[in-house]
């Protein structure tokens, strides 16, 4: 991208240089008259005025006419008007720079400001801080301002040269450092303009003065305050205004205002023309003094006391200045050629052209940035996996809770964290999902509320105990400023900042990331802001983060509190485990707010949160499958209402079990006979979750087969669930097949298409409780995760016809990516050729061409799953000398290193050999 931006930048600057070339090249006829009008002026429209003018010169004759003439300034306001006036002096136009030093020199206002100016660019500025000691009559080169000007002449040359080879750019640690914009935007204009400039200086000392206080002001710019912007706008501005008047000097401009056809009016308003030119370059004189003495020498605090003063008044120093610009243009209007109208469009057009890219460059960089924090994207309530696993409520339901989190979100008094704790199946993810839904779309939280929430989603994470990106805070602090700098610009250029200031923050500790990434930049947003903002981030399922991690949150969540302006509150939903119970308990009532969600209370009249739900749902699956009759009937929705007893997750779960079969009846009515038959023990909610996975898990075709199909069938099952819940990442189809199935040279394809087939006939068996996306290449997912607690638990699963050890699928998983490595990995396995490729100049398709999902998975955990094994179900031999292990890092330890890095994970080398090197004994595996 930056090289792209670099070659259009080059091209704009070549068709500048062979722009000019051409126009200083051509002989273009004297025509009088001729109109450019303002940079941006309708070329059809002045060659319409030229016409006119040719066939009417009796009106060109009257210059002096008020609707013609612009207005004199102080410069010339005592000037002797005459009728007619003769030819101007050609040499008077080159002298404009040195009439108006001589204008700022005689002023008794700014002399003295002209003459430290001159000083301090004489002496490259190292005597600055005693300017204002020094008198003029002191300075032994008073005397001499020719000669001095000379020595800046020569310092204005050299600093042009050495301008091109600046370094604006850098790197620390591999993070980019870029120069203030201001300072990037104006070294680009003078280099793309150089030949203009330096044509300047070269020609006149006085002009050369004027760049010489360009070129030293851009080092001051790196240094000034935010809130300074308007001297340096100012003097961007004032750039491209030097840059545009610079055509007045050219030869063929005063060749043509010697043209003697030019009327006695032309001719004077071309002397006022001249006079205000004068003026506006002795007020650049000015504003270039009193900003480098403003800047490059009074201490930080003086200047911030100056500009609340308005002492400096920035913003009128230069409408002063652009108001005689506009007198200038208006009164050039009808005697520039249509050369110097060109060449003020280009300087125009490169303007533009450079604006846009920086605009270009400055994004380019923010998204460069920001994507170095390395977030977790799945995390975000709108994430393809989040919104697979659960869904919003249902509209008409969870009113009162919703009713009661959007008046916590509206009141300004609120406390800073609100705790919604509740057991599993109450559906605090659906809400969680609601409220932050509601609040990106600016909608009501539920319907019996007539206007959305004052507040601002400010970002969501969903921890999932399943996955090893969502179960910890290592990467929730840095998703949450990546989210507020999305929907914050202003906060996004903090956070931009601080990436760039703290190189590596990525992989701080979350207290430090948390400091720099989120309390840092939004305290200086909150010292820079008057109207309050209320910022809501919502995490939900706090219990599926690590024990340690979910209590070191809630401390260092404490460290938001001094935020004034900007209030930063959190929507926090978990299950009621002790631990976390027991880090929220010194914030109650000062910082933290708890609400409890308890199942939804059974409504003998049907009335109730879950009835509606399941009509609402089963309606929608009978609409789909074309069931006339909605399939299900008023008394069964009520059973099926008792069964769910409260919990959503209970009617969830029956939805998805009813809906495969819904469109047959003796199968709908079987599945619903499943779900009715039986009781359970009434010892809690969660039996009666527990009693959906055990309808589900029954297989009763499978029952009443062969014994020999039930032992085959229930170790398949057993294996494809135990690997599902005990890996350490979600899997695709695709790479559980090949756990599942370890490859040999063997294997045919057939074999591998049948074994294929298989697979999905048993995950289409779990559709109830397992998400099976339709890619094949998307991770498969848990519809819910007290589902991993209830089949790894032997007491609560101990009626399934298998069972499930949490110890032999580690185990299991382990031999099964030893084998897959030892199948697969080779040698230069992406076929590179040439050794020493970066991993940056390969393609992606190429990497995941040549190592598949499942090879990684293997390669990255398997040493996990090893430590993750009980030692009785170790084998005597795999981790002693010559063992599995063993041999594996004795013929493929290089192969292995090198895929690591090819997936990116080479980081993670280190930690895996720490973590191997722990479970070795020496005395039993000396070699190893």
């Amino acid at each position: 991208m930056k090289d792209r931006l670099r070659r259009l930048k080059g091209r704009v600057h070549e068709g500048l240089e062979n722009f000019r070339t051409k126009s200083d090249q051509s002989e273009l006829p004297a025509v009088h008259d001729q109109v450019p009008g303002r940079i941006k002026a309708d070329f059809q429209q002045l060659d319409t005025q030229m016409h006119r003018s040719d066939r009417r010169p009796e009106e060109t004759a009257n210059a002096g006419d008020a609707s013609n003439s612009p207005p004199q300034s102080d410069t010339n306001k005592n000037a002797t008007t005459t009728s007619t006036v003769e030819n101007i002096d050609i040499s008077s136009w080159a002298n404009v720079w040195s009439e108006a030093y001589e204008n700022v020199k005689t002023d008794p206002e700014h002399s003295e400001l002209l003459q430290k100016l001159e000083r301090f660019l004489g002496n490259e500025g190292r005597d600055l801080e005693t300017l204002d000691d020094v008198e003029p009559s002191d300075d032994p080169s008073a005397t001499n301002h020719d000669s001095r000007l000379k020595t800046i002449q020569r310092n204005a040359e050299e600093r042009l040269e050495k301008l091109s080879d600046a370094h604006l750019s850098f790197k620390i640690r591999n993070q980019p450092v870029i120069v203030r914009e201001s300072i990037l935007k104006a070294v680009q204009v003078i280099n793309t303009l150089k030949p203009v400039i330096t044509g300047a200086v070269a020609a006149e000392p006085s002009a050369a003065l004027a760049w010489a206080g360009v070129t030293t002001i851009l080092p001051i710019l790196e240094n000034i305050f935010q809130q300074d912007e308007d001297a340096a706008t100012g003097l961007t501005n004032i750039f491209f205004l030097m840059v545009r008047y610079q055509g007045f000097h050219e030869r063929d401009f005063a060749s043509q205002l010697q043209s003697p056809s030019e009327s006695g009016g032309s001719q004077e308003l071309l002397s006022r023309v001249k006079n205000e030119l004068v003026s506006l370059y002795s007020k650049i004189y000015v504003y270039e003094a009193r900003f480098i003495l403003q800047y490059g020498k009074r201490n930080k605090a003086h200047r911030a006391l100056r500009n609340s003063l308005s002492a400096d008044d920035w913003k009128k120093s230069w409408l002063d200045i652009e108001s005689i610009s506009n007198r200038i243009d208006k009164g050039v209007t009808a005697q520039v050629n249509v050369a110097t109208l060109k060449t003020w469009k280009a300087v125009n057009d490169v303007q533009e052209q450079v604006e846009r890219l920086e605009t270009m460059q400055h994004h380019f960089d923010r998204r460069q940035l920001l994507q170095s924090l390395q977030v977790t994207g799945n995390a975000s309530y709108d994430s393809y996996r989040s919104s697979r696993v659960e869904a919003p409520c249902l509209p008409g339901t969870q009113r009162h809770i919703l009713q009661v989190l959007q008046e916590w979100t509206e009141d300004p008094h609120g406390e800073m964290i609100l705790w919604l704790e509740g057991m599993a199946g109450t559906g605090k993810t659906s809400i969680a999902l609601t409220v932050a839904s509601a609040l990106e779309a600016r909608e009501p939280f539920t319907d019996t509320l007539k206007r959305a929430s004052k507040a601002f989603l400010g970002a969501s994470f969903f921890f999932s105990q399943g996955d090893t990106t969502r179960n910890n805070t290592f990467e929730l602090f840095r998703t949450i400023a990546w989210c507020l700098a999305d929907i914050s610009p202003e906060f996004g250029l903090h956070v931009t900042n601080a990436i760039r200031d703290n190189p590596g923050i990525q992989t701080k500790v979350p207290l430090q990331q948390l400091q720099k990434l989120i309390i840092g930049p939004l305290t200086l947003l909150d010292e820079s802001k008057f109207v309050p903002l209320l910022l809501i981030v919502v995490i939900d399922a706090l219990d599926e983060c690590e024990k340690e991690d979910a209590q070191d949150l809630l401390g260092m969540l404490v460290h938001l509190q001094s935020l004034n302006q900007i209030q930063l509150r959190f929507l926090i939903t978990s299950r009621p485990e002790e631990h976390i119970a027991m880090s929220f308990e010194p914030l109650f009532g000062r910082l933290c707010r708890r609400i409890q969600l308890k199942k939804v209370k059974s409504a003998t009249d049907g009335n109730s949160d879950i009835v509606y739900y399941l009509s609402q749902t089963l309606q929608e699956v009978a609409k789909t499958q074309g069931v006339a009759d909605d399939g299900v009937s008023s008394a069964d929705i009520m059973k099926l209402a008792d069964k769910a007893d409260g919990l959503f997750i209970y009617a969830a779960t029956a939805c998805r079990f009813l809906t495969p079969n819904f469109a047959h009846k003796a199968l709908r009515d079987e599945h619903l006979n499943l779900i009715f038959d039986g009781e359970i023990e009434e010892d809690g909610p969660q039996h009666k979750v527990d009693e959906m996975y055990f309808k589900v898990l029954a297989f009763p075709d499978i029952q009443k087969s062969h014994k020999r199909v039930q032992t085959t069938f229930y170790a398949y099952i057993s294996r494809l669930i135990g690997f599902i819940v005990v890996l350490f990442r979600p899997a695709s189809v695709e790479t559980l097949f090949h756990l599942l199935h370890t490859a040999t040279p063997d294997t045919s394809q057939n074999l591998e298409k049948t074994a294929g087939r298989d697979l999905e006939g048993y995950l289409r068996r779990l559709y109830s409780i397992i998400n099976v996306p339709r890619e094949p290449g998307l991770p498969l997912s848990l519809v819910h995760l007290s589902f991993r607690d209830f089949i790894l638990n032997e007491s609560r699963s101990e009626r399934l016809p298998f069972s499930i050890t949490e110890h032999e699928m580690h185990h299991e998983l382990f031999q099964r990516c030893m084998d897959l490595m030892d199948y697969k990995l080779c040698q230069d396995i992406c076929q590179l050729v040439l050794p020493g490729t970066l991993v940056s100049e390969i393609e992606p398709g190429l990497i995941a061409s040549h190592i598949p999902q499942y090879l990684r998975y293997a390669s990255r955990y398997w040493v996990s799953h090893l430590s993750k094994i009980d030692r009785k179900y170790l084998v005597r031999d795999e981790l002693a000398d010559d063992g599995i292990v063993h041999k594996f890092l004795r013929e493929k330890l290089l192969c292995w290193l090198e895929v690591m890095a090819l997936i990116g994970e080479a980081s993670s080398i280190i930690p895996m050999i720490s973590q191997l090197e722990s479970l070795i004994q020496v005395s039993s595996s000396w070699f190893l």
